[in-house]
């Protein structure tokens, strides 16, 4: 691939030439700098003058594709002065950590793009008022009904308008809980033919009653002609239309707002973290995972990363729950910890690798399957 970027810019007689010079250098052992630096050499020699002047500045480019299951590739073309300046930051974010860390150079650019992305969005982006992560957690109110989950083209929807939050990102984040619904349109026709029903019979009983009236003919009449109106109007397609947008309205006003029946729900049936005052049709306030003290004071305990061998600053850190918070642990000081991206995400998350914290303030790295244990340093007992 990178043969042929290079040779695409040579004239279109040259190019098979410039191929054949690059390969048999490929096979002869050149590696990909010295192959780079012969292409260079060919481009100076036979590639036309650069009319522009901006020495292929205006070729720069970079694209991210995004596909199956929201993984994406990236590709493009860097100038010299940024492909430098991400080299040096990959460098300097994807160090290998320590003897549990083995993932390939290749994997540990990959986590160190995604760490220093992750960064950036907590510096402050809009809406991200510093949190690292910020976690929807979706709930239909069908589900809060503890009834079965109908609607199939809703997970679609939800799996095509955002990703599912990796293993770890609840340990710190700000969770937002969200309160969708689905109209059925068998129900919403039968409350409509319903509501017209009954309009229709109020007004044949009011027929019934006029006829019976000792009132004169004259008086009875005026009173049945408006009836008679109204009769007729609502058998018609508006008056169905106007009877489903009337239980719709009304359903809405149900469910929606801090009163409504998905609040009540949500906030009298889930934990504090998802119980927050909501906001119609029903979106509760964002929770922080850590308190802002709790987050101060593990900060202050943990000015790098707690994992045995890792140094990694405070700055680069995010709070860990020893015990997790689905296994009832509590989010306090004894049982957080700050760890770095690679340590939180992958070695505990994704790898199994299991993390102890001692009254004496060390740690105990434990891997998966139990036979390799890091210490944080010696056991204070030990000879």
């Amino acid at each position: 691939r990178e043969i042929c970027g290079w040779t695409d810019r040579l004239p279109a007689d040259r190019r098979d030439s410039g191929d054949a010079i690059l390969l048999d250098a490929a096979v002869a052992g050149a590696e990909l700098a010295d192959l780079a630096a012969l292409a260079e050499e060919m481009l100076k020699r036979a590639a036309p003058p650069d009319e522009d002047g901006d020495n292929g500045f205006g070729r720069r480019r970079l694209r991210l594709t995004q596909h199956f299951r929201g993984w994406g590739r990236l590709e493009g073309d860097l100038t010299p002065a940024a492909a430098a300046a991400l080299r040096a930051v990959l460098d300097a974010e994807g160090k290998r950590t320590g003897p549990e860390d083995e993932r390939t150079a290749e994997q540990r650019d990959h986590d160190a793009l995604e760490e220093l992305c992750r960064q950036f969005v907590a510096a402050g982006l809009p809406d991200r008022a510093g949190q690292p992560t910020r976690i929807e957690l979706h709930m239909t109110l069908s589900q809060l009904l503890a009834q079965p989950e109908a609607a199939a083209a809703l997970a679609a929807w939800l799996a095509a308008n955002g990703a599912t939050a990796p293993p770890g990102a609840d340990c710190d984040a700000s969770i937002v809980p969200v309160v969708t619904g689905t109209i059925e349109p068998d129900v919403l026709e039968q409350l409509a033919a319903a509501l017209v029903g009954q309009a229709a019979g109020e007004a044949g009983a009011g027929d019934g009653q006029d006829s019976e009236s000792p009132s004169g003919s004259s008086a009875r009449a005026k009173r049945l002609r408006p009836t008679r109106r109204r009769a007729r109007f609502d058998t018609g397609p508006m008056a169905e239309r106007a009877a489903r947008y009337a239980v719709i309205s009304q359903a809405v006003r149900l469910l929606s707002g801090p009163e409504g029946l998905a609040a009540w729900l949500r906030t009298s049936q889930l934990p504090d973290l998802a119980n927050s005052v909501s906001l119609p049709l029903d979106i509760g306030r964002p929770t922080e995972t850590i308190p802002p003290h709790l987050r101060r004071a593990i900060a202050r305990r943990d000015p790098h990363c707690r994992f045995p061998g890792c140094d990694r600053r405070v700055g680069r850190c995010q709070v860990h729950h020893l015990v997790p918070r689905s296994k009832g642990g509590p989010t306090s000081l004894a049982n957080c910890c700050n760890l770095c991206a690679f340590h939180h995400l992958i070695a505990i998350h994704r790898w199994g690798w299991k993390l102890a914290l001692h009254p004496d303030g060390t740690t105990t790295a434990t891997s998966p399957d139990g036979t390799r244990t890091l210490h944080s340093h010696a056991p204070p007992n030990a000879a």
